[in-house]
């Protein structure tokens, strides 16, 4: 090896860890006492925590205990060989994942082959170059880092779409459409049990205020399929615009909390405001601040915790249209 230049990578700061310990550990393993001291004074100067090992089981068994960064691994050791500890380490799931760069004095073609066969990660020949094996040492340290990197950044996406897809199908449950049903097949036709006692009755028309269209869209389609007209708005303006160009046209609206114009109790005062007997069900999330006892002090007649069943919206809509009797009237009037 070459000490004049043991030196020269001491700077390096690749020798940190990620994981908060610090420096990153070198196991040796080798027979030679003059070798693995040798070794341990370059690395050590490095930067690096070294721990030593005189043949294969021990430094299997150290590698068990605390697994290193990185392991330099003799080929030739009594007890156990460097291809014996290296075939244990790549069937031991903890381990198999550690780097190792095996260094002996063989350098038949043979020799080569069997190591990476075996699952060496790299291999230098004895007497190695000091600044060569310090590099090699750091870019394999750097690989599993990365790695680890990607996998950890995999894995949160994978939490992440996890999450995003239970969520999903719980909205889009909670918002599911009878199948067959629509304009050509309406709910009332085939609507088993007590649904048909929350259909729609001639005429009745709603308006849905959300800012998220796809919500405002899930919504229209379910209550069609309740006969219900409906007619929808993403804007809060526009549908106060609209109803104050129409305030009969409505026979309730429904609006969500959350809204960057104006939110959902902002709309209603403003809605009571220009016609006081208009029903209105507001829908919000469980994190939002607006209590049930404050949206009945404005005047809004229900209240409904997010993700809505569809059937717990219809009875809702309809338990506040029959309750209504200014609602009724306005529906004669359409």
């Amino acid at each position: 090896m070459n000490a004049s230049n043991m030196t020269t990578q001491t700077e390096h700061s690749d020798v940190t860890r990620t994981d908060g310990l610090n420096p990153s550990t070198v196991l040796i393993v080798d027979d030679s006492e003059n070798h693995r001291s040798m070794l341990r004074l370059f690395l050590e100067t490095a930067g690096y925590r070294v721990k030593c090992a005189e043949n294969g089981a021990r430094g299997y068994e150290m590698a068990r205990s605390l697994p290193p960064d990185l392991i330099l691994l003799d080929v030739m050791m009594p007890v156990m060989d460097g291809h014996g500890m290296l075939e244990q380490l790549r069937a031991d799931r903890r381990l198999a994942h550690i780097p190792v760069i095996m260094l002996t004095v063989e350098s038949g073609g043979s020799d080569v082959l069997k190591a990476f066969d075996a699952g060496t990660n790299d291999y230098m020949k004895k007497p190695a170059d000091i600044d060569e094996l310090l590099a090699r040492i750091r870019m394999w340290i750097g690989i599993v880092r990365h790695r680890y990197r990607l996998e950890s950044k995999i894995q949160r996406l994978r939490d992440q779409n996890a999450f995003l897809t239970t969520e999903i199908t719980r909205h889009f449950d909670a918002f599911a459409v009878p199948a067959g049903a629509g304009k050509s097949s309406p709910v009332k036709a085939a609507a088993p049990g007590n649904e048909a006692k929350i259909m729609a009755r001639p005429g009745e028309h709603i308006l849905i205020v959300d800012d998220d269209e796809a919500i405002v869209n899930m919504q229209k389609q379910i209550l069609e399929c309740f006969n219900y007209s409906i007619t929808s708005r993403t804007s809060s303006l526009e549908a106060l615009e609209d109803f104050r160009t129409q305030p009969d046209k409505y026979h309730l609206v429904i609006t969500d909390m959350v809204m960057p114009e104006k939110t959902g109790d902002q709309l209603a005062k403003d809605l009571l405001a220009i016609r006081p007997d208009i029903p209105i069900i507001l829908c919000t999330g469980w994190s939002e601040s607006l209590t049930e006892k404050h949206a009945r002090a404005i005047g809004i007649r229900s209240y409904l915790k997010k993700p809505v069943t569809r059937l717990d919206l219809a009875r809702t809509i309809r338990k506040v249209l029959d309750g209504n009797e200014s609602g009724k009237s306005a529906g004669m009037a359409t």
